[in-house]
């Protein structure tokens, strides 16, 4: 019996038939008699699908009622063949061999008229992805996802490049093949491949996106075509996913529940789990907004039915109106130098042109004065306004270092027990089933939820809130995900939480807590919480990987976790006074540093408001990463060299690299090491 899966929204097909054959073989080059790995094998619109393996070996199970159906097997850059299944027998493996896509061309004269190079990106780019499909199952393959692109440009004829964000992957490694596929005129679906290029990426990476390479840049003179990314699954991938899941089940049995199907008059239960335990799940995206702006389909298997797909995939493509696979956009002159300003200017510059950023901020504080603080590229791409170190970007979840630090002040004056519970300063926090203290919170063990993986309804929030002690309602009823304590689980909502605890212990609005007891005495004039539509001089505009301009948003729920406006200055200056202790004295600052232990007594490598880490040297290092659909944050401390490090930029970085960009960070702190 094939497994039933959900997570989020992901979706898992099953066949279910009594009487079905089993055909066996192998697909062959026709030329060379060459294995043809990865081959869609199939019946036109219906379930009965695979893909071969890397031998060209095959399996496919031929249910009753498709007998007397014909079978196609197609791969790209070779002619397929359709036979009648009645023609094959299930008991004598099979070779099937397949010619070679050869197109002969005539001499033709080419003409060329010189004009200005364009690229533009096209897709769905949004990358803080909170919910994903994964088509698997024990008997098919050949699954995949199509997002149609509908070019608003006819001069961009040549794709440069293609992604494909991965919102999870369990697997040891894993692979996707891309393939563009033109738009049936009848039925406005996925209909014929466009390039016969076999593009298949193999990986390891557990998030973010994964970008494909293509040898030659190709021509696409369709207006509309469609993204397809298809789950590459081999027999033994296939039989590795449902090992992990009948593990699972097994183990687990408490969290497997049972949906019922009728097949001829028999009812059939099916076992159903509500989480990945293994493969590979492709990001999408279900806002109101994207589902009206993009097509998405999906198919269960190589010649499944192609079906509308209630998520829209997270996936990107690079076109140019010229055949060349390097963006030769203007760049910024790297200077020439090796003293530590222009060694810190060049990774920069890099730094930003490597990941793509429309804007990026950096300042580097040592003993508390600035060494280093500059601006690149756009806050605003339309005026053409460029980034400044006045510029106010958003600084995501590094807003919760600043909570920290305002309850540890509250801490210092003896107005909160760190490890009283935590209704004892947010009474309107209902009683949950296990106590919860300050502590707890602040460190991530409340056992207190994330935000709910369905969509991003809850970061998208358009609600405004004129207090912290509101915004609970979001969260506040909700049961806990695990005893307090036992687990360290992060979630924005925790610092909600903190963030009313502050209100209603100082009477006032966080915003003005904030402002008179931490930013104003350290002197941060540029750090604020973000008001929705607000016009700010200073305020930088905020972009998806598209380079297409950010939604706004209400961020009130979430001033005290993430909605703070700042600069890098302000931070490095904040980052100082921290290692200086400015704010509180060097007891409290060891209490709001200490490595917190989880139930099995193992640090979490996190202390209160910071994670805890070690360089290379082992040398400590706090630092906090933020990260919201379009903006990107980062703030380091180095105590022991009484050194501060602040990066904000206003499109994504963490997503985009899956955590990649840590070495170039590594590599900065090393430049200002060792000067």
């Amino acid at each position: 019996m094939n497994n039933f899966l959900t997570f989020l929204a992901l979706f898992v097909f099953i066949t279910i038939s009594n009487a079905q054959i089993k055909l066996t073989g192998k697909i062959i080059n026709a030329n060379t008699n060459e294995a043809i790995p990865y081959a869609n094998i199939g019946i036109f619109n219906t379930e009965v699908g695979t893909i071969s393996n890397e031998d060209g070996s095959f399996e496919i199970q031929i249910p009753e009622e498709n007998l007397t159906s014909s079978i196609t097997f197609s791969s790209l850059g070779f002619v397929s063949q359709t036979i009648n299944v009645s023609s094959f027998s299930d008991k004598l493996s099979t070779v099937v061999q397949l010619n070679e896509d050869i197109t002969k061309l005539d001499a033709v004269e080419l003409t060329f008229k010189k004009s200005k190079k364009q690229f533009e990106a096209y897709g769905n780019s949004k990358s803080l992805l909170l919910s994903g499909q994964l088509h698997y199952d024990k008997d098919k393959a050949g699954s995949a996802m199509a997002l149609m692109i509908v070019k608003e440009n006819s001069d961009l004829k040549f794709i440069t490049s293609a992604s494909l964000y991965i919102a999870k992957n369990l697997s040891p490694e894993f692979k996707v093949r891309f393939r563009v596929m033109s738009v049936d005129s009848q039925t406005n679906k996925p209909g014929k491949d466009l390039i016969k290029e076999q593009i298949i990426k193999i990986s390891d990476i557990k998030k973010g996106w994964l970008d494909f390479e293509l040898k030659e840049p190709h021509n696409i003179t369709d207006s509309s075509f469609f993204l397809v990314f298809e789950w590459i699954l081999n027999a033994e991938d296939r039989e590795y996913i449902t090992s992990k899941y009948e593990e699972y089940m097994k183990e687990y049995p408490n969290r497997v529940s049972y949906d019922t199907v009728v097949v001829n008059n028999e009812k059939i239960s099916i076992p159903q789990v509500s989480t990945v335990v293994a493969g590979t799940v492709f990001g999408v995206t279900k806002s109101k907004k994207d589902r009206e702006d993009f097509a998405c389909y999906y198919r269960s298997n190589s010649f499944g039915e192609w079906k509308r797909s209630s998520g829209i995939l997270s996936a990107k493509v690079t076109l140019s109106n010229y055949p060349t696979e390097v963006n030769e956009s203007s760049k910024s002159q790297i200077t020439d130098g090796k003293d530590l300003t222009n060694q810190i200017e060049n990774w920069a510059i890099e730094f930003k042109e490597k990941y793509n950023l429309t804007g990026l901020q950096l300042s580097i504080s040592k003993n508390s004065n600035n060494i280093f603080s500059n601006g690149y590229g756009y806050s605003d791409v339309e005026l053409k306004e460029e980034v400044n170190n006045q510029t106010q970007f958003r600084i995501a979840s590094v807003s919760k270092t600043m909570t920290a630090a305002a309850i540890m002040q509250l801490y210092s004056k003896g107005l909160l027990d760190l490890n009283a519970n935590i209704q004892e300063y947010v009474p309107e926090f209902p009683i949950k089933e296990h106590p919860i203290t300050v502590k707890q919170v602040a460190s991530h063990l409340a056992g207190i939820r994330d935000y709910y993986g369905k969509s991003l309804d809850e970061i998208f929030v358009q609600k405004h809130y004129n207090s912290l002690s509101e915004a609970l309602e979001i969260f506040k009823n909700d049961p806990l995900v695990v005893k307090p304590g036992s687990k360290f689980l992060y979630s924005s909502f925790n610092y909600t939480l903190l963030g009313a605890a502050i209100e209603n212990i100082s009477k006032k609005n966080y915003l003005d807590y904030m402002h008179h007891n931490i930013w104003k005495p350290l002197n941060m004039q540029n750090t604020f919480g973000e008001v929705k539509d607000s016009i700010m001089p200073n305020k930088s505009k905020f972009y998806y990987p598209d380079g297409e301009e950010a939604i706004p948003y209400d961020l009130s729920y979430s001033y005290a976790t993430g909605g703070l406006l700042s600069t890098t200055d302000d931070l490095v200056k904040f980052g100082a006074s921290i290692i200086n202790d400015n704010i509180f004295d060097e007891t409290i600052k060891k209490e709001m540093f200490h490595n917190q232990l989880d139930g099995k007594n193992k640090p979490v490598n996190y202390g209160l408001g910071w994670y805890i880490g070690q360089n290379k040297d082992d040398e400590k290092v706090y630092y906090h990463l933020g990260e919201l659909p379009s903006s990107s944050s980062l703030l380091l401390l180095y105590p022991e060299r009484n050194l501060a490090i602040a990066l904000l930029t206003n499109s994504t970085i963490i997503s985009k690299s899956d955590y990649g960009f840590i070495p170039d960070i590594q590599e900065l702190s090393k430049i200002v090491f060792d000067e």
